[in-house]
């Protein structure tokens, strides 16, 4: 397995930038990219280290992420390993 990046559930991109920065030594962020399909706009940060995490926030009405951000649940929603030969 090879670790590709932690999930973050933000309720607002430049919110999100703005707590992970002080968190976190960022090192970059790369640009926003909304995905109507999906309904969520996601923003990828790497860290000093190189560890990448990806902001996730809502994208239209019906988005997968308002619900969770209003049920207070954790914010860290899931980490993603690539795993060769599947």
């Amino acid at each position: 397995m090879i670790f590709e990046h932690i999930g973050l559930f933000v309720a607002y991109l430049d919110q999100g930038r703005r707590e992970l920065k002080a968190l976190l030594p960022i090192a970059a962020f790369s640009e926003p990219v909304e995905d109507a399909s999906l309904k969520v706009r996601i923003q990828f940060a790497t860290d000093t280290p190189g560890v990448r995490y990806a902001l996730v926030a809502p994208f239209g009405e019906g988005d997968p992420i308002s619900n969770v951000l209003a049920s207070g649940q954790a914010r860290l929603r899931f980490i993603l390993d690539l795993v060769a030969g599947l």
